[in-house]
C-alpha cells in the first residue's frame, strides 16, 4: 500500500532501470529505499476533521490552511427580467500539498494548488455553459490578495479568488464575481436563515475511520 504513496512516474522509472538480472528481493529493497525517501522527505501532516471543533461565523468562512483539502461551494436558479430561467453552479477548491513537499531552507514557491468550476445552464435553450481553472499559491496569507498572487483565500476574512473569479463576504451577504470569455456572472446573495451544520455539530462523517470527515 505504501507504493501508492510514491508519483507514477518514479515508480516508472523505477521499471524502466531495472536490468534483467536483478532479483525480485533487490527490486524490492529499491522499492522499500524509495518508500522511505519519500516518507523522509514529506514529513508535514495535515490537521483532521475531528468532533469538538466548534464552528462560528464568519470566522468558519475563511481559509484554514492547516487542513488539507477546502471548499466554497454555490448552486442555484435564477430568473432573468424577461422570465428566462438559469442554473448556475461556482466552485472554489484549496489542495494543500505541503505534506508531499521536501524540506528544504528554501522557501517552497507554492503551498497549495487552487481550483475553481463554473457551469451557467440555460434551461429554455437545453445548453450548458462550464469552465474551469487550476492555479498554484501560498496558503496561509492574511489581509486578503497581494500583487502576483493569481488565485488564494485569505485566513482573517472571507476572500477566495483564482484571477478574476472570486467569492467574498461575511456571515450574511456573499458577492460571486466571474469572467470568461464573454461571460459574466455577478451576484449579491443575502442569507435569510442561519447556518445549517450538517452531521454532528457540523462534523459529516465521509467513511470509517478517524478523519475521515469534514466540517460542513
Amino acid at each position: 500500500l505504501l507504493f501508492h504513496r510514491l508519483p507514477i512516474t518514479l515508480v516508472e522509472m523505477a521499471l524502466q532501470i531495472i536490468p534483467r538480472r536483478f532479483t525480485f528481493a533487490r527490486f524490492l529493497a529499491l522499492g522499500l529505499g524509495l518508500v522511505g525517501c519519500w516518507l523522509l522527505a514529506a514529513s508535514f501532516s495535515y490537521q483532521l476533521a475531528l468532533p469538538g471543533r466548534k464552528l462560528t461565523f464568519p470566522a468558519s468562512h475563511y481559509s484554514h490552511p492547516d487542513f488539507k483539502t477546502e471548499w466554497w461551494y454555490y448552486t442555484g436558479q435564477l430568473e432573468a427580467d424577461s422570465g428566462k430561467r438559469y442554473g448556475y453552479q461556482v466552485t472554489f477548491f484549496r489542495f494543500g500539498v505541503r505534506d508531499r513537499q521536501k524540506e528544504t531552507a528554501a522557501a517552497a514557491l507554492f503551498s497549495d494548488l487552487y481550483m475553481a468550476h463554473f457551469a451557467l445552464s440555460d434551461i429554455a435553450g437545453k445548453k450548458l455553459l462550464f469552465r474551469e481553472r487550476i492555479q498554484r499559491g501560498i496558503a496561509g496569507k492574511a489581509g486578503g490578495r497581494g500583487s502576483g498572487d493569481k488565485a488564494g483565500a485569505a485566513t482573517d476574512r472571507y476572500l477566495v479568488w483564482n484571477e478574476d473569479w472570486q467569492v467574498a463576504g461575511d456571515e450574511r451577504h456573499h458577492s460571486i464575481q466571474v469572467h470568461e470569455r464573454g461571460t459574466q456572472l455577478r451576484l449579491s446573495l443575502n442569507s435569510l436563515k442561519a447556518p445549517v451544520l450538517h452531521g454532528l455539530n457540523g462534523l459529516s462523517q465521509k467513511g470509517a475511520g478517524e478523519g475521515r470527515a469534514s466540517y460542513y
